[in-house]
């Protein structure tokens, strides 16, 4: 009569564990074979970049999908006038403008952030002579008072580039002072 619950407990166990590997195969047939997130808008490396559309120096609605489907890389650059990080960019910039002029389009963006004390918005005026104090040639846009820009993309600092590759997504991201060397060898690699 010993036999009897040695039986029973193997039983028990050998459901157990049964029961175990069929939901540990369920589980796994769930995570290869689920369904693809459908979007994957982000400010990550190899997200689509969140939408928008700013006004330009010369008030021209620019917008960023727009300009994304001309599969040329684009270098976003969001900026302050009045900080001297985004002024020390202007250099680097201006100098990837020249090596790169048609292969890249380059885009400034200038916006409030009140985080480093640049309380005072930015406008069409301010971000005209900010452009012409550089001697930038590329398109400078500027944040409209609610439109959130900085917000979309999680902006904590300044200046902080994204550099989208021809297929539209986010290929690089940098926060803060970038030198030409690094900046090139990342534009380099996306086109």
């Amino acid at each position: 009569m010993k036999e009897a619950p040695r039986n029973t407990h193997r039983r028990v166990l050998a459901a157990v564990i049964v029961l175990v590997v069929a939901l540990i195969v369920i589980l796994a047939a769930f995570v290869l074979w689920r369904q693809p997130a459908t979007t994957t808008s982000g400010t990550n490396v190899g997200d689509n970049p969140p939408d928008f559309t700013l006004p330009d120096t010369n008030n021209i609605q620019w917008n960023l999908q727009s300009h994304i489907r001309n599969g040329k890389p684009i270098l976003l650059e969001f900026v302050h006038p009045q900080a001297s990080f985004c002024q020390l960019m202007g250099p680097v910039l201006n100098q990837v403008q020249m090596n790169y002029s048609g292969a890249i389009e380059i885009v400034s963006i200038a916006v409030t952030f009140e985080l480093q004390g640049f309380t005072n918005p930015p406008d069409q005026i301010s971000t005209s002579q900010f452009k012409s104090a550089l001697g930038s040639m590329w398109t400078y846009l500027y944040e409209e008072h609610g439109t959130q820009v900085k917000e979309l993309y999680n902006i904590r600092g300044l200046p902080t580039l994204f550099l989208l590759g021809k297929d539209g997504r986010i290929a690089w991201m940098n926060a803060g002072w970038v030198a030409y060397q690094a900046l090139k060898e990342q534009i380099e690699s996306v086109l």
